[in-house]
């Protein structure tokens, strides 16, 4: 059940977090079996807030799809919006408003039953670093715990499109500096010449150190380098930069969220 949890929106940025106005970026957002995301937002001002999530599964056609806080006041963006395969979300405020606080996490929808929060990060902290490089200290696996990698492209223009098709590769070393596993990764969400662009899930990757054929591993270190396409495999733009996190899910104890880069 723990892999289902952090594999969910196992992957925000940073706990609870009043962003700048340029937004929040929430990666691994959707829904897996009974288990769906939920986002509180809160409004510590005077005035209102008004945010969009883009992008936004809701079909708006009679009424604005912009989300208000009131004054002193809190709202629940619950898993009923927030369906579908786990994608890259960022909270953008309107113009002239502040952006709110945010808290993100997951629940099992059928028993109502919470689970641990997870984390958000102001967006202009990825748009400041434009991180290719990503890396993920005290990699373990075991008997009892094994370690889910979710990844997401960051778009070159977020408010229209947050995520794009990436490619990476992921290596895996050891304490020492010693290579033990490689692979190359693609996310390629390009549609068709002439078609919309289509919403880009993230890429979950479970018991990533299994896949890269590593059967036991202590304090290791997993490292994602995004690497350019092909252009004539990509009939679409290819992603600006890569965000990604790592859950450690153990069956006998805490397990832990970390991103792959300092904020």
């Amino acid at each position: 059940m723990k892999s289902i949890v952090y594999g969910l929106a196992v992957l925000l940025l940073a706990s609870s977090a009043r962003a700048q106005t340029t937004g929040v970026i929430v990666t691994g957002v959707g829904a897996s079996g009974t288990w769906g995301t939920s986002l509180d937002f809160s409004n510590p001002g005077s005035a209102p807030l008004r945010f969009n999530l883009i992008p936004d599964r809701r079909q708006c056609i009679t009424a604005p799809c912009d989300y208000v806080v009131p004054p002193n006041g809190a709202i629940v963006v619950g898993p009923e919006s927030l369906q579908g395969p786990l994608q890259t979300v960022i909270v953008v405020p309107e113009e002239g408003s502040a952006a709110p606080v945010v808290r993100a996490h997951v629940l099992d929808v059928a028993t109502h039953r919470g689970a641990d929060l997870l984390a958000v990060s102001a967006r202009s902290i990825l748009e400041r670093s434009m991180p290719a490089v990503l890396s993920f200290p005290s990699v373990t696996r075991n008997a009892t715990t094994h370690a889910n990698l979710i990844l997401a492209g960051i778009s070159a223009t977020p408010t229209m499109f947050p995520t794009d098709t990436f490619a990476a590769t992921v290596q895996l070393f050891d304490h020492d500096g010693n290579l033990l596993g490689n692979k190359l990764v693609v996310n390629n969400c390009a549609p068709a010449i002439g078609e919309a662009p289509p919403r880009c899930p993230d890429l979950f990757l479970v018991d990533i150190v299994a896949q890269l054929g590593v059967e036991a591993i202590e304090g290791g270190q997993l490292m994602v380098t995004k690497v350019q396409i092909d252009p004539p495999d990509v009939p679409f733009s290819q992603a600006a930069s890569i965000w990604g996190e790592l859950a450690s899910v153990s069956s006998d104890g805490p397990s832990a969220v970390i991103g792959g880069a300092n904020p």
